[in-house]
């Protein structure tokens, strides 16, 4: 329930990546880019949030349960 980073992903001139750690020690590596966010590498066994792919549009997310970690992509300005 605790919102990390709210990244405007219009706003994103270049590529970067970041390391969130959940729980039980998991980790998640997002990776930005501009007009997209995925989940790049993950530790947990199902790979889900990794297979979830790059979201760009508004209602899109992806989610890696075993660490708690959830990427949701909403609408900031009716765009």
């Amino acid at each position: 329930g605790e919102v990390l980073d709210e990244i405007d992903l219009t706003e994103v001139q270049s590529a970067y990546s970041f390391t969130v750690t959940g729980k039980d020690g998991l980790t998640n590596t997002v990776l930005v880019e501009p007009g997209r966010i995925r989940v790049e590498r993950a530790d947990c066994p199902d790979q889900i949030c990794v297979r979830s792919g790059k979201l760009s549009r508004a209602g899109e997310s992806a989610a890696c349960l075993p660490a708690g970690v959830v990427i949701k992509v909403e609408s900031g300005r009716g765009d």
